[in-house]
């Protein structure tokens, strides 16, 4: 969602790196956050990179495919659901919703959720051989 995105080729000439800004809905969860605290420029501009080729790939999935976004999340932009739909077809595309939590969904407020919504997509959309007892 950023606008300086566009800025990408020009910044990485004064700084390799950008700082990381954590974004959970709950504040004393973003105090105990054990993820990066910055990002290499070049790495951000590899994946900007890859966007088109991985929208050109998605049409020949063939498999379902589970969707699970943050309403609140400022980084994803809330059209890149209904692209990835769109782009795989509606039938194949099962989304999940989360209200409450922002950017960190598998470490914010509903992250028991998320886990559990992951594990039983998995456990639904997989082969019958997948073993989900007690999912």
């Amino acid at each position: 969602r950023s606008k300086l995105l566009h800025a990408l080729p020009v910044i990485k000439r004064v700084r390799r790196d950008w700082p990381a800004s954590p974004d959970y809905a709950d504040p004393s969860l973003a105090a105990a956050n054990t993820n990066y605290l910055s990002f290499p420029i070049e790495a951000l501009e590899s994946v900007l990179h890859y966007v088109p080729v991985v929208e050109s790939l998605l049409p020949h999935i063939q498999c379902p495919v589970g969707v699970f976004f943050a309403k609140k999340d400022p980084a994803i932009a809330p059209s890149v659901p209904k692209r990835i739909e769109a782009l795989l077809g509606r039938d194949k595309v099962t989304h999940f919703l989360y209200e409450q939590s922002h950017h960190e969904i598998l470490q914010d407020i509903e992250a028991e959720k998320v886990a559990a919504d992951v594990v039983n997509y998995l456990c639904a959309a997989g082969p019958p051989s997948l073993k989900c007892s007690g999912a």
